[in-house]
């Protein structure tokens, strides 16, 4: 069964686990993705105030790989985050360093997002 859904960051979103669990054995583990944990993310929507919503992805999907064990919470190619300043109007400052928060990904300021 597929769904709709969206990541949520230190819970879980209780209208995403109706129904019955659904199980899918690890894929062996390539050099794209180690963990042999990869998804298909089909879309990635911003939902702004004023409520109006924007596709990330517009019309295409992006695979991905879960790696438990990396120090971000994701990460994306470039051409995402200039989607994501071009839909909500917002420029990098700069990336962040090599380990912490930031990671080397691109940091905004938090008035402007």
């Amino acid at each position: 069964m597929s769904m709709d859904g969206q990541i949520v960051f230190g819970g879980y979103d209780a209208a995403k686990t109706k129904g019955n669990n659904y199980t899918k054995s690890l894929q062996l583990p390539t050099l794209a993705c180690s963990s042999g944990m990869e998804v298909t993310v089909t879309d990635m929507v911003l939902n702004f105030p004023n409520g109006t919503d924007s596709s990330m992805l517009g019309y295409g999907a992006i695979a991905a790989c879960i790696m438990p064990d990396y120090p971000l919470i994701f990460t994306f190619p470039d051409t995402y985050y200039t989607q994501f300043e071009t839909l909500t109007k917002t420029s990098n400052v700069g990336r962040g360093g090599g380990a912490g928060i930031g990671y080397s990904g691109p940091l905004y300021w938090p008035e402007e997002v």
